[in-house]
């Protein structure tokens, strides 16, 4: 609702700042130290076996993309698939961006894993939104934003994750 009410002008990653989030501090001290307990063994790890290899999480949820604990990261990158092909919807992914990109300031911030599912969408349609991401996140200052597939996958059991290649099978 702090959202909505907002316009859907702000993110989850815009409240964790907020004044309003006041409540939630607690939970969110805890999450924070639960994701940094997860992450530091990893980094640690990819740190002394490649110290020039740059570590990313690509994450789905930009509650946690947005946690300090993310700090310990060299790129921060959010991975976002709208069910709706609409201008109001691919201006809210980019809000979350936006606020990832405030937060990691100096850092880049990338849109990975992004698109519209062909099995939803009409192939122009969704080849115009994604176009327009791309502009959007350059237009943004983001370091980049990568289509999640190149190619659709062969018909099977799930047609909405099969279809999110930027060519089909034909």
């Amino acid at each position: 609702s702090w959202i909505s009410g907002r316009g859907y002008r702000v993110s989850v990653v815009d409240y964790l700042t907020a004044p309003d989030s006041a409540p939630w501090q607690p939970f969110l001290t805890v999450l924070n130290a639960a994701l940094a307990a997860w992450l530091g063994p990893q980094v640690s790890a990819v740190r002394q076996a490649d110290p020039g290899r740059l570590v990313t999480v690509g994450y789905s949820d930009p509650l946690l993309a947005a946690l300090p604990a993310n700090r310990a990261l060299d790129i921060h990158a959010i991975n976002r698939y709208p069910r709706d092909a609409t201008p109001r919807q691919l201006d809210f992914q980019m809000i979350i961006a936006r606020g990832l990109r405030d937060t990691f300031a100096g850092r880049p911030v990338l849109l990975t894993e992004f698109g519209y599912a062909t099995s939803e969408h009409e192939p122009a349609q969704a080849a115009i939104y994604e176009s327009a991401a791309w502009l959007r996140a350059y237009d943004l200052g983001l370091a980049g934003a990568g289509k999640w597939m190149l190619w659709d996958l062969p018909p099977g059991p799930n047609p909405r994750e099969r279809s999110f290649g930027l060519y089909d099978a034909n």
